[in-house]
């Protein structure tokens, strides 16, 4: 255990507060993006492993709006691609509709030196 959350947070108050005021800004830049990383960390299943706890990334099923975010498209179009066979889908009951990491990290890696004719033309 790292201790008291709010320990923590006020030694990072006074590093900001001791740091160059030019490098202030982008300090705390820096600081967002590496929350918004640490948080999709801890928002991700973890599995057991032999050196402890670790963050089961691969196994974890995104929503149709992250899916299509990391594939650049409108999830409109992710969807349809799951509904032609286009892209792997996983359905959760009867409404859900997810893609797991692992599969859509490796469907983008057999794409990769697809030429626009093997794509589809687009």
């Amino acid at each position: 255990m790292i201790g008291d959350p709010s320990r923590i947070l006020g030694e990072l108050d006074k590093l900001i507060v001791k740091a160059v005021p030019e490098v202030r800004p982008s300090l705390v830049v820096a600081l967002a993006a590496r929350l918004a990383q640490l948080g999709a960390v801890l928002a991700v299943p973890t599995v057991k492993a032999s050196a402890g706890t670790v963050p089961a990334v691969e196994d974890r099923l995104l929503t149709m709006p992250e899916a299509a975010e990391r594939l650049g498209i409108t999830e409109h179009q992710a969807r349809e691609m799951g509904r032609r066979g286009d892209l792997p889908v996983v359905t959760v009951g009867k409404r859900f509709v997810r893609v797991r990491v692992r599969t859509l990290e490796d469907w983008i890696r057999r794409r990769e030196g697809a030429t626009l004719s093997r794509a589809g033309g687009r």
